[in-house]
This record gives structure tokens, sequence and C-alpha cells, in this order.
């Protein structure tokens, strides 16, 4: 097993059933509004000492590449995990690389406003490849970007934290949280 990505079946269904996430307008990234996931999963995961700060939309059409980055500055840890969904985008795959020494690296802003760190691809060596699930934690605060290949591809990616000291969840913190849901 991995610690960059991790299939879940939690068998809850992400959204409310009025939300149609193939409605929303196909711009590479977009956030919509915690009142469009599932009250069930919220409850879920709220039992779990879990909550959602941000739903997060990520959009790409066939033959995507997005550029290397981790989420965030780096001043939420070297270890962040985020809950993955993800529609379309047959045989996708998300990379994760490690950086060579005095690997360049660039702290951008998305359109809104959401810090990520960008790196060259010559200053980077893949370690792992995996397709990502329905659900998956996967491994953000690690260099890594996506691959689309066949048909357009959404991304869900819920930010979330844990309800009582508002920081981010760690990669083995949730799969040994979510043990009995593994795939």
């Amino acid at each position: 097993m991995s610690n960059l990505c991790l299939d879940l079946n939690f068998n809850i269904d992400l959204f409310q059933p009025e939300f149609d996430l193939f409605s929303l307008s196909t711009v590479r990234f977009q956030t919509i509004g915690i009142n469009a996931i599932n009250p069930v999963l919220i409850n879920f995961l709220s039992s779990n000492n879990i909550e959602i700060r941000a739903v997060e939309v990520f959009y790409s059409e066939p033959d995507f590449g997005g550029g290397i980055h981790s989420d965030g500055t780096g001043d939420e840890g070297t270890d962040v995990t985020k809950l993955n969904y993800i529609f379309g985008g047959k045989n996708s795959l998300m990379h994760w690389y490690e950086l060579i020494p005095d690997a360049r690296k660039v702290i951008l802003n998305t359109e809104k406003n959401t810090a990520y760190i960008g790196y060259y691809n010559e200053d980077t060596i893949r370690i792992h490849s995996a397709q990502v699930g329905f659900p998956s934690i996967v491994q953000v605060a690690v260099p890594h970007n996506v691959k689309n290949f066949e048909e357009p591809r959404y991304c869900v990616s819920i930010v979330i934290q844990d309800i009582t000291t508002k920081k981010r969840l760690p990669f083995n913190y949730l799969s040994d949280l979510f043990k009995e849901f593994k795939v």
C-alpha cells in the first residue's frame, strides 16, 4: 500500500440529490458550497471528528497534463490529505514526485486565491502513479499532478480538517481511521 493514495468505499453518495455536477461550467478550477454535499457524508465525517473546510472542483479535458505542484504553501506541514472523488477521466493517472536537491519552486495562487507551490518538471523524479478511485484519500503536500487521457474528468476535492484543532489530517491517520472502508 502506498502512503500517497488509498481508495475507499463509504457507500455514501457525495452530493445532495438535487445537485448536478455536470451542470457546472467547465472551467479548470472552481469551488462549490458545502451545502451541495450529502448531509449523510457530512455527519459520517463529523462522527469521526472531521469537518469539511472547502469543496474544490477541478475539470480537465481529454489529453490534459497538469503542472507539478503541492497544495498550499507548506505552512500546514508535509503530510496533508484531501478526500477526492473522480467523475469521468477514464484511465487518468495521478503522479507523485520527489524533488531533486536545490529544486526550484514558485508559490502561486489560483483564481480563487488558494495557494500552491509549482515545480519545474526537470527538478522532479516520479515516485508513484495511481488511478484515483471514488472516493480516495490523496496526499497533496507531496508534489503531484494529473494526466488525463480519454474523456473529460471532474475531480471533487474535499479539503478536510480536524473539527477541534482545525488542522489538516495526515495520510496514515486517515488510512488507519478508515481501514474498514479500504477497497
